[in-house]
């Protein structure tokens, strides 16, 4: 997977595991998206993920993040 993390220059490489598909139309109440597993031995991938949603931690949005 090629992801650009907003707060980045460049687009990074990493392997991942797709964990749960949503399509759009799909008769569930749930939004359109995908859920992947990183498989990121290193953890690089993960820590730069988790401080950009850090600051969301208390928002009174809805996630559907596992």
């Amino acid at each position: 997977m090629v992801v650009t993390l907003p707060d980045a220059l460049e687009p990074e490489m990493f392997t991942s595991q797709i964990v749960w598909m949503n399509p759009q139309g799909a008769q569930n109440e749930n939004p359109t998206g995908v859920g992947c597993s990183l498989n990121n031995h290193d953890n690089k991938m993960q820590l730069k993920i988790e401080k950009l949603l850090g600051p969301m931690l208390n928002s009174p949005e809805p996630t559907y993040t596992m």
